[in-house]
């Protein structure tokens, strides 16, 4: 029985975290948007590649060192 892993072609991954950056959905308040920085357009990259963004702020609980 053949491995159907070894038929999928390995391509490099690029794992980018980008630790406080705020996605605002109203682009008249986000700063990104704001910044006018021709080298970091946030649409245009986010059409282009795949993404997710997470939700990490908060309070932390007691157990949390």
């Amino acid at each position: 029985m053949s491995d159907p892993m070894k038929k999928i072609p390995r391509r490099p991954v690029v794992l980018i975290i980008l630790d406080g950056l705020g996605l605002n959905p109203a682009k008249a308040q986000d700063a990104l948007v704001l910044a006018r920085t021709p080298n970091m357009n946030m649409d245009r990259y986010f059409a282009r590649h795949p993404h997710t963004a997470i939700q990490a702020s908060g309070l932390l609980g007691p157990a949390t060192v």
